[in-house]
């Protein structure tokens, strides 16, 4: 009987699906998501779907600035940006690929980049820069 029910399920979501005919139309990058815009043939709109991306590693926004104020912690998007160049396209991608920012625990990092700023010899300025970018998008993702 638990095969019957989950067959008719089955097919009817395939069912539900087939008659909708989405087609993918495009894919781009968009504060720090993927964004898919979607169009159906029986519906004239389309609609705009935003997926975070996996690794945590994506240029902040006002999300993100918002979300450490939220924290109690004042900073502009500039300084975000310069961190998120450090991180994701200069300094610490030398040695190595970007790390997944969300599977770091936030009370790991500050000693990880203390570390990685002596190996990069990153100035302080730059060290707080990337610290403050990590946390930002950790504080965002929750």
């Amino acid at each position: 009987m638990k095969k019957i029910t989950l067959v008719v399920f089955t097919i009817t979501i395939m069912a539900c699906s087939v008659t909708k005919k989405q087609k993918q139309d495009s894919v781009v990058k968009n504060e720090g998501a993927t964004t898919t815009t979607v169009k159906t043939e029986s519906a004239p709109s389309t609609f705009t779907l935003a997926i975070p991306n996996s690794d945590g590693v994506y240029e902040p926004g006002d999300r993100e600035v918002d979300a450490l104020k939220a924290n109690g912690t004042t900073v502009s998007i500039d300084h975000l940006n310069k961190g998120y160049q450090l991180y994701a396209n200069t300094a610490c991608i030398e040695c190595h690929s970007a790390k997944n920012i969300y599977k770091i625990p936030s009370s790991e990092w500050s000693a990880i980049l203390d570390n990685m700023a002596i190996k990069a010899k990153l100035a302080d300025d730059q060290r707080e820069a990337i610290n403050l970018y990590v946390l930002s998008i950790k504080a965002a993702g929750k």
